[in-house]
């Protein structure tokens, strides 16, 4: 019998052991940060509002850059058409971040042809014709490098790992869509597509864009 026990508690331990040895990788074992660029925060309110809007880092990070200045976090007077301040169509920044970015599904597209994707697929997310031209006039012309780029989408299940943005009056939708741009000097395989996730533009809305660039 008391063989038997020994036999058993050691069959514990080497099969605890190799459980653990064959589990995804720890949140807090990743130490590669990235930067993203150029997030554009668009806020919509129905009526005039006073809002104060804070950006956390629950994994570490920090922001690099901000228009207007970020200081401990943006107040600001918006109005319905998304004005902020009477001077800023959004709020702009950059940071710092762990990368927890995505890279399993998105698509492959010719440097020529990627006007016409971006434009294509952020009008199937939901943003409007001004933040696709936003989107448009400033990262094209960056992207001149590689015949190819690879696009991986970050949706908000995924960027909210790294950075929640705080409303201080709560907003009816937030949706979110970063883009981790990787240049490619071939094709090479296929990325598995994924399905886009759509914006809700009603009630009280926000939507944000921004940029990885590997």
């Amino acid at each position: 019998m008391r063989i038997l026990i020994i036999i058993l508690i050691s069959f514990l331990v080497l099969y605890t052991g190799c459980k653990e040895n064959s589990s995804e990788p720890k949140i807090h074992d990743i130490d590669t940060n990235v930067v993203v660029r150029k997030p554009n925060l668009y806020i919509y309110p129905q009526s005039e509002i006073d809002l104060k809007i804070e950006i956390e880092f629950p994994l570490g990070g920090e922001i690099v850059a901000s228009d207007p200045s970020y200081g401990d976090g943006w107040n600001v007077n918006i109005k319905p058409d998304g004005k902020i301040n009477g001077e800023y169509e959004y709020l702009f920044y950059e940071f710092t971040v762990p990368d927890y970015h995505q890279k399993d599904f998105g698509w492959v597209v010719k440097s020529e042809n990627l006007e016409k994707f971006f434009r294509e697929n952020m009008n199937e997310a939901g943003f409007s014709e001004s933040e696709i031209d936003d989107f448009i006039d400033y990262w094209i012309p960056e992207l001149i490098d590689h015949p190819f780029y690879a696009i991986y989408p970050q949706f908000r299940n995924t960027l909210d790992l790294m950075t929640e943005i705080k409303f201080s009056v709560e907003i009816d939708h937030f949706y979110r869509l970063h883009y981790f741009i990787k240049g490619l000097h071939n094709r090479n395989s296929e990325i598995e597509q994924p399905e886009m996730i759509n914006s809700r533009r009603k009630g009280f809305y926000a939507v944000e864009w921004g940029v990885i660039i590997e």
